[in-house]
């Protein structure tokens, strides 16, 4: 016997390969954004949530500690085979790369070299749900997260990026706007 989702008619096992995803991606100066972001957000939104930041691979993270305190939502540290449900928020463990398939997070030792950890999950993600792909590039140094809107955006999903001039460091927005999407204000941007 399946059970059935009184709300959508659909399987529980169906419900959560369906549940839309919204990637944040950020580095320096981000935790504001993100916070400020986060606040807004209840548990009731039919939707899961991964946040992506860049993090020192030699130092423990208190990110789960420290948002749970800013957000009614449920905050973890992302574990390997977690299955995603709505009203959670898992976050990137430090000198790990994270990528999603169907609805399993999948961790993997950091490769040497250049390290673009939105950017990998983002396009993962845009093969895991493709319409139900959100991304978000907040701000952050360098262009991790801009190929990866790309990739979400080809794949029908939507894509937001800080506007620049609101970024302490304004490298990964910029870089998302330029890969195609515009720039409004306030501090978000859209684009489907």
């Amino acid at each position: 016997m399946r059970a059935e989702s009184p709300r959508t008619g659909l399987t529980l096992s169906d419900a959560r390969a369906n549940v839309p995803v919204t990637a944040i991606a950020a580095s320096a100066g981000g935790l504001e954004a993100v916070s400020e972001l986060l606040a807004g957000l209840t548990p009731d939104l039919d939707m899961a949530y991964v946040y992506v930041q860049h993090l020192d691979p030699a130092h423990q993270s208190l990110l789960p500690e420290i948002l749970s305190k800013r957000t009614p939502l449920h905050v973890v540290a992302a574990t390997e085979e977690a299955t995603v449900v709505s009203g959670t928020i898992y976050i990137i463990p430090p000198d790990r790369t994270l990528t999603i398939v169907e609805d399993q997070l999948r961790l993997s030792p950091r490769s040497p070299g250049r390290h673009m950890p939105a950017d990998i999950f983002f396009k993962s993600l845009a093969r895991a749900r493709a319409e139900r792909a959100i991304s978000v590039v907040l701000s952050g140094g360098d262009s991790d997260g801009a190929l990866g809107t790309v990739a979400i955006k080809h794949g029908g999903g939507i894509t937001f990026a800080q506007d620049p001039s609101t970024a302490p460091f304004p490298s990964m927005p910029r870089n998302a706007h330029r890969h195609g999407l515009r720039r409004l204000r306030p501090a978000t941007t859209a684009h489907r």
